[in-house]
């Protein structure tokens, strides 16, 4: 049983040798969840949907290609004979204004089985269905002016989304380098008050000191006004005694 799931189940792997890369990169890139709200599966599996050429074009097409141009894309949809779902103008619109909707008879979700099937148009066969169907050819040249329009749109958002982005790189370098400097401001601000309060304080150190000084000067004066007093007080009293001894020594 296990023998005859595991033959059935190789059975629907296409062998890669045989399926075109780009239809194979095509295949993947539907199966990777994270894409889903860009680039997903129709609801039934027969279609596929870009949801928004401008993301896609800008964030998953340079992922898996060697370009990130929508229009391109498209040719080379057109090549493997995909088409694009077309609604009435009128009619309801699931995926938005700016949504593209393809269809391939032969690819289809969980069917990697039928993508050996697809195959690159041949110029006869190019050639024949021109001829029958000029009403498709001027679809398909209304679909890529408008890709390629999708593309230029996508370009000039990713321009001014760069512009934008230099902008605020821009502003936010310039805030950076004003908020430096205001902190260097601050801090050149600070170092010079502490300076300020330390000449403030040894100011008031030096007036203290001098106050003392002052006070120490008055009482050495006084002290040398009192010894002074004190000196004359002695020699008036000495020149006294020197009197009485002469008066003394004349009596006798």
């Amino acid at each position: 049983m296990s023998n005859t799931t595991s033959s059935s189940s190789r059975s629907n792997e296409p062998a890669a040798g045989s399926v075109p890369e780009f239809i194979q990169k095509l295949f993947r890139m539907l199966e990777n969840k994270a894409f889903r709200h860009t680039f997903c599966w129709g609801p039934d599996g027969t279609t596929f949907v870009v949801k928004d050429t401008n993301e896609f074009s800008k964030s998953i097409l340079p992922k898996h290609f060697k370009h990130c141009n929508f229009a391109s894309f498209v040719r080379q949809l057109n090549k493997y004979d995909f088409h694009k779902v077309r609604n009435a103008d009128d009619g309801p619109k699931p995926y938005g204004e700016q949504a593209w909707e393809f269809v391939h008879p032969k690819f289809r979700r969980d069917r990697k089985d039928l993508l050996e099937e697809i195959r690159r148009k041949t110029p006869g066969k190019q050639k024949k269905e021109d001829s029958a169907n000029k009403d498709s050819n001027a679809s398909s040249s209304s679909s890529l002016a408008a890709a390629n329009a999708a593309t230029a749109s996508a370009a000039a958002n990713a321009s001014a989304t760069s512009i934008n982005t230099n902008s605020n790189d821009m502003a936010i370098k310039l805030e950076s380098d004003q908020n430096e400097s205001i902190s260097e401001f601050r801090q050149l601000t600070e170092s010079l008050q502490a300076r300020i309060d330390q000449l403030q304080r040894s100011q008031l150190e030096m007036e203290e000191k001098m106050t003392r000084l002052t006070r120490n000067d008055e009482l050495v004066m006084t002290e040398l006004q009192n010894f002074s007093k004190s000196m004359l007080a002695k020699d008036e009293l000495l020149r006294e005694v020197l009197d009485l001894v002469v008066k003394r020594d004349k009596g006798n």
